[in-house]
């Protein structure tokens, strides 16, 4: 269910509605300049990226995770690919980085630093961790500062994501059953409970749809291992329907992020100490609890 293009991407307008914001020229001149996506998990850092790419003809896009790859993977593999390409074609090469703070700053400095000054690939690098805390200076003046800070999607934006899932009979819920059911009917109670409850996080809302989804399967009766939907293209006469209680099996309780010594536990430190300032004891009550 990732978006193609950008124009297929829903929430973060403040980044992609505006034309005259950088980004939006960048992509419309067909120049796309280094950046970075910081963002908390299921916020669309991967997907942005991937859209980006796609809207704009003579990029190729090589995604690497910092987890995995290693400085071998990012300078002898993939720019001596990149600069392959460059020569033989009018095709640059966009290398995205997952949780680039995962990399020490050394090898930020010799593997990274040097093929975005020399102009031989786009870098784009996805963290989720305060990009001035975790990456090298010289690496966010290389990239113009262009730090750019994904939001929480609103529920609204998690609604819409979860109905074009419904709807979608190519890509959506269905592929996830095993079968092709007659229709598959969402009520908004349940969209509207997993937009609310899933903290801004796409990915959670969309794995709690599924789930939903698989256990109303199976309360027909139909699960993918039963010998009926050997065939995965099998149409089912039948109307699938998740309701709230299938919902809240799959989501459990609602996601709240916190780290110990990250940015989330001093976020909360200020939000106990302004009800202490202001003396308003429920706020008080509820950011204490939320601590704990």
């Amino acid at each position: 269910m990732r978006p193609h293009t950008l124009n297929d991407v829903i929430g973060q307008d403040y980044l992609l509605s505006d034309k005259s914001f950088f980004l939006g020229s960048a992509v419309e001149a067909h120049r796309l300049p280094s950046f970075i996506l910081w963002g908390s998990p299921g916020t669309g850092k991967t997907s942005i990226a991937r859209a980006i790419v796609n809207s704009c003809p003579w990029y190729r896009f090589v995604s690497l995770s910092a987890v995995t790859a290693g400085v071998k993977d990012v300078i002898s593999d993939v720019l001596d690919e990149a600069k392959r390409i460059h020569i033989n074609t009018t095709v640059r090469t966009v290398l995205f980085v997952d949780e680039v703070h995962r990399f020490n700053k050394s090898d930020q400095l010799d593997s990274i630093l040097p093929v975005i000054e020399d102009g031989s690939i786009v870098f784009i690098g996805a963290t989720t961790e305060n990009p001035s805390f975790h990456l090298i200076k010289p690496l966010l003046s290389h990239c113009n500062v262009r730090v750019l800070i994904l939001n929480l999607l609103e529920p609204v934006h998690i609604a819409a994501i979860l109905r074009r899932a419904c709807d979608d009979r190519d890509k959506g819920l269905v592929c996830s059953l095993g079968f092709m059911p007659k229709e598959i009917q969402v009520s908004d109670e349940v969209v509207e409970y997993l937009a609310q409850h899933c903290h801004g996080n796409a990915r959670v809302a969309l794995n709690a749809l599924e789930i939903s989804s698989i256990t109303a399967a199976a309360r027909l009766g139909y699960n993918i291992g039963n010998n009926v939907l050997d065939d995965l293209d099998k149409n089912v006469d039948v109307v699938l329907s998740v309701n709230i209680d299938d919902a809240k099996q799959a989501l459990q309780s609602k996601h709240l992020s916190y780290d110990k010594g990250g940015e989330d536990h001093y976020k909360l430190i200020r939000a106990l100490h302004k009800p202490v300032k202001g003396s308003d004891e429920n706020a008080l009550i509820y950011w204490h609890c939320r601590m704990l």
